[in-house]
C-alpha cells in the first residue's frame, strides 16, 4: 500500500461522507418545510400568501435535490446550496422584519458540510 492509495481512500471517504452528509440536510430540510407547511395549513385561513412562500420553496428546492443526488451527485450537492440561497435570499427581500435571516445558519452548515469547510468561509454573510 503506497501513500497514494492512502490520500485516495481518504478522499473516497471524505467524498462519501459529503454525499451522507448531503442527503441528511436534504431530507431534514424537506421534513422541515413539510412540518411547517402542515403547520401553516392548520391555522386560520387568514394567512398572507408570503408566509407559505419559504417552507413551499425549501420543500421544492430539497425536492429537486433529492431526485437529482442519485443522478449526478455533485450537481445535486450544488443545486441544494445554490437553492438555499437563492431562496433564503429572496425570502429576504420579501420579509421586511428579516425573521428569516436565522436560516442563513442552514446555508452555513450546508456549505461546510457539502462542499467543505473553505466553502462555509464563502457563505453570504447577512451583516
Amino acid at each position: 500500500m503506497t501513500a497514494h492509495d492512502v490520500r485516495s481512500g481518504t478522499l473516497n471517504d471524505i467524498d462519501s461522507l459529503r454525499a451522507q452528509s448531503t442527503r441528511t440536510l436534504t431530507v431534514a430540510t424537506v421534513a422541515g418545510a413539510a412540518t411547517w407547511l402542515s403547520a401553516l395549513a392548520l391555522r386560520v385561513p387568514n394567512d398572507d400568501p408570503h408566509m407559505w412562500a419559504l417552507p413551499a420553496s425549501l420543500a421544492a428546492v430539497g425536492l429537486l435535490a433529492l431526485w437529482l443526488q442519485p443522478l449526478r451527485e455533485r450537481a445535486g450537492r450544488m443545486v441544494y446550496l445554490a437553492g438555499l440561497v437563492a431562496v433564503l435570499v429572496l425570502n429576504l427581500h420579501l420579509d421586511p422584519e428579516l425573521q428569516s435571516a436565522y436560516f442563513m445558519v442552514l446555508v452555513v452548515l450546508a456549505s461546510s458540510a457539502v462542499a467543505g469547510p473553505s466553502a462555509a468561509l464563502c457563505a453570504p454573510s447577512t451583516a
